[in-house]
């Protein structure tokens, strides 16, 4: 359609207007007005390409791929949508039913696939009884940079066993056989549709929270707390369908605290829903700040939730925001198959969450 419309206004251009070409020594043999062969051909080019200059900004599309500090609409996956309704309900005339989970107090919400646009998804929901909201399926990102050298981080945020306490880490594959992590998981549960793989950033931010004192490598936190895995992200990408899966499993599992090491510009209705209740229940929950200036990203922007942000103060514009502090610059964490320095306010919350696991041990 683009390509038509810009042969169109290209013919359109070259029809308005011609260009005469002067050739030394040679008359105009049509005295004017209607130009040379040359004339038309070198006008007809400039006027497809204006044509298209044209209509590739009025109707070219913008891809959502990367979201940025200051996107008022937060970026999401397309063609998947989530919908939270109440008692049983059949979903199938809004498209494929991909998976459903329930709740609680006969609350569920369900994964669609449809390869529809926010208001035709809109419309259809609208035909539908019971339906409490829909959203759609929100990305989020996770916040580590690596670099170069290293930092004790002990000293700032303390040490203990925190031995029965369990921790939920909502992040990318963890290197479970890692010899400073092969005894620190009492749970992992995949909830993505790619097949389990160890990434970085989560067995980073396990390794900061429990990683075993075990004589051979480093030492987490809470070096006998329990762990809980969910994969919820996978290349630095999370997505909100899996997140509220996880947390909704939670609520029927008692754990004393929760880490999300990720946030995204916008809120997540359904994700903040599980949140208050999860907090309701006691259950201390952290999450980064980001390592840029800009908006509180979500979930740390949740009244639910423990923001942290690095120490020294990182980023200056947020750190007055944050309710915790963490060191977050040339940590020695666990990757898989080894180790390396890596830094971010990801690892903050890890460490927090840490720390209140130690709280939570000298009750």
């Amino acid at each position: 359609m683009k390509l038509l419309i810009s042969v169109l206004l290209g013919i359109a251009l070259c029809t308005a207007q011609t260009i005469e070409i002067k050739i030394p020594g040679r008359q105009n043999s049509n005295g004017g007005g209607g130009g040379s062969s040359i004339g038309l051909v070198i006008g007809a080019l400039v006027g497809l390409g204006i044509s298209f200059l044209i209509t590739n900004a009025v109707f070219g599309k913008a891809k959502p791929d990367v979201q940025k500090n200051g996107d008022k609409r937060p970026a999401f996956l397309p063609g998947y949508f989530i919908v939270v309704f109440e008692g049983p309900l059949d979903l199938s005339s809004l498209g494929e039913v991909e998976d459903t989970v329930d709740m609680e107090e006969g609350i569920s919400f369900a994964l669609i696939r449809a390869d529809v646009s926010l208001e035709e998804f809109s419309e259809k929901v609208k035909a539908l009884p019971k339906v409490l909201f829909w959203q759609p399926n929100y990305l989020y990102q996770t916040f580590e940079d690596p670099l170069k050298g290293r930092q004790p981080y002990l000293k700032n945020t303390g040490q203990c066993e925190g031995k029965g306490v369990k921790i939920a880490i909502l992040d990318t594959g963890a290197d479970t056989e890692h010899q400073d992590l092969k005894t620190a998981f009492l749970r992992v549960e995949n909830l993505l549709k790619s097949p389990y793989r160890a990434e970085e950033h989560g067995t980073a931010v396990a390794s900061l929270i429990g990683a075993r004192k075990n004589g051979v490598g480093m030492e987490g936190v809470a070096v006998q707390s329990e762990l809980y895995l969910f994969r919820v992200c996978e290349g630095g990408t999370c997505y909100s369908f899996p997140i509220a899966k996880a947390l909704a499993s939670l609520l029927r599992e008692r754990v004393d605290v929760i880490n999300m090491s990720f946030g995204m510009y916008g809120e997540d209705r359904l994700v903040s829903l599980l949140l208050e209740r999860l907090s309701k229940r006691g259950v201390f929950i952290t999450a980064p700040v980001g390592n840029e200036p800009g908006p509180l990203p979500f979930p740390a922007s949740s009244p639910h939730v423990i923001s942290v942000a690095g120490l020294p103060c990182q980023p200056k514009d947020l750190c007055e925001k944050a309710k915790a502090r963490e060191p977050y610059k040339d940590l020695l964490v666990a990757v898989p198959g080894g180790y390396g320095v890596r830094s971010g306010t990801s690892l903050s919350s890890a460490l927090h969450a840490g720390r209140l696991a130690c709280k939570i041990s000298e009750r």
